[in-house]
């Protein structure tokens, strides 16, 4: 029978001399641990079993901890301006109805998938980044409106005072239908204005750009009854009473008493090179195309492109005698 044969080392801690068994070096006296690196041994740490059950406690209440500091950071409006320039937008909200909104329930949809993903955008302010385009607005889909505002197509015509006037709306009529033949309306499209006191606010401006853009003789291409009907009580001018409904019942249109129904400020090509300062303007897609990039896909607003038309009817002085010439 042949005989088993151990090396003899010494411990390093107590100086016991034991029996190697196998690659780890284990001391019989103080229990401690070594392997051999060289000519020398080396002690092997080894993490006690209870060390780990009480130290696991910690590090998950501070991942905890952590992670709710992440969560809040990442929601806080202020780190949208680390890369955006929204100073603007920033105290509009702050100021508005919506500023206990977090930014990712109307700029990404709730639930969790889309909190994650609005969380990891806020994030990557610690990433380099180029400078972004500042010209574009934020991109908000109708469904994340909608979350909130369920009613807007059950409660029909209301009435909003836009621009200091009572204007009539109706919600489905601009959201389900294709205005014009070539524009898919957004919720965005006419609620992206920066008004104090309100984030998403309705300006005039939206409205007008609409109703009055390339239309004849300045004429709204709804005509002015579907926003705004004529006043119902008698009026006073001139020194003489006159009456709305009587004119109208003879369908005597607007245009004919009133002068300046509308009034364009500026020039379209020079908002363009705005955005497009080496793009050749002669090469131009068809207006459904050109609506649906700007409109649809980047939520530019329209008074970006178009410009500002004035509505401020006046009276024409002489137009009454031609029906009344006594007068």
């Amino acid at each position: 029978m042949k005989r088993e044969r151990y090396e003899s080392w010494e411990c390093p801690n107590c100086g016991n001399i034991n029996k190697k068994i196998g690659p780890i070096y284990k001391c019989e006296l103080c229990l401690k641990e070594y392997k051999r690196v060289g000519e020398g041994l080396i002690e092997v740490k080894r993490v006690h079993k209870g060390y780990i059950l009480m130290v696991l406690p910690i590090i998950l209440i501070i991942a905890v901890f952590l992670s709710f500091i992440s969560i809040e950071y990442s929601s806080n409006p202020r780190i949208c301006e680390v890369c955006h320039v929204m100073e603007s937008y920033f105290n509009a909200w702050n100021e508005s109805t919506h500023r206990d909104v977090k930014c990712y329930k109307c700029h990404y949809g709730e639930g969790v998938e889309n909190f994650l993903e609005g969380s990891f955008h806020s994030l990557s302010v610690v990433l380099p980044r180029s400078t972004p385009f500042k010209f574009l607005g934020a991109n908000i889909s109708d469904e994340n409106c909608i979350l909130c505002h369920k009613d807007v197509f059950l409660i029909g015509d209301v009435a909003s005072e836009i621009g200091g006037k009572t204007i009539y709306f109706n919600h489905s009529r601009h959201l389900m239908e294709y205005k014009r033949g070539i524009i898919k309306l957004n919720c965005v499209s006419c609620h992206s204005q920066i008004v104090v006191g309100s984030h998403i606010a309705v300006t005039n401006s939206t409205c007008l750009i609409c109703h009055f853009e390339h239309t004849p003789s300045g004429f709204p291409v709804s005509g002015c009854p579907s926003c705004h009907p004529y006043p119902s009580e008698n009026l006073m001018y001139g020194g003489k009473t006159f009456s709305h409904s009587i004119h109208v019942n003879r369908e005597i249109p607007c245009e004919m008493c009133h002068s300046n129904i509308s009034i364009k400020k500026g020039i379209m090509d020079e908002k363009c090179e705005i955005c497009h300062p080496d793009a050749n303007m002669t090469e131009l897609l068809n207006l459904y195309e050109v609506h649906g990039v700007h409109v649809n896909t980047y939520k530019v607003k329209c008074i970006q492109c178009h410009p500002e038309i004035i509505h401020k009817p006046e009276v024409k002085k002489d137009t009454c005698k031609i029906c009344h010439p006594e007068r």
